[in-house]
């Protein structure tokens, strides 16, 4: 029974880079809730929006605007409350907003 190793040190590097955690693109505003599908920023939100004295329940989180970079690479900030439901994600690469 024989196995390449290098086909062993590919499939580690690929299993290894699966469980990186992704980031927010740095300099662009998300949605709460675009930040749940980037990555595990409920905590960060949640700490934002004590900061700041917004509401912290699951539905506030989804529709507060977040800019990603503020403090450190990934990091993110308390934008504004855009209110029900009017955070919307604007695609790939372009900053998400809120609307009326």
């Amino acid at each position: 029974m024989g196995f390449n190793m290098s086909a062993l040190v590919l499939l580690s590097l690929t299993f290894s880079s699966l469980g990186e955690a992704r980031r927010c693109t740095n300099g662009l505003y998300y949605c709460g809730a675009t930040l749940e599908g980037v990555g595990n920023y409920r905590a960060e939100m949640i700490a934002e929006n004590q900061r700041v004295g917004a509401p912290t329940d699951l539905p506030s989180l989804y529709h507060t605007l977040y800019l990603c970079g503020v403090g450190g690479d990934g990091w993110i900030q308390f934008s504004k409350f855009c209110g029900y439901p009017k955070c919307r994600d604007s695609g790939w690469g372009v900053s998400d907003k809120c609307v009326a």
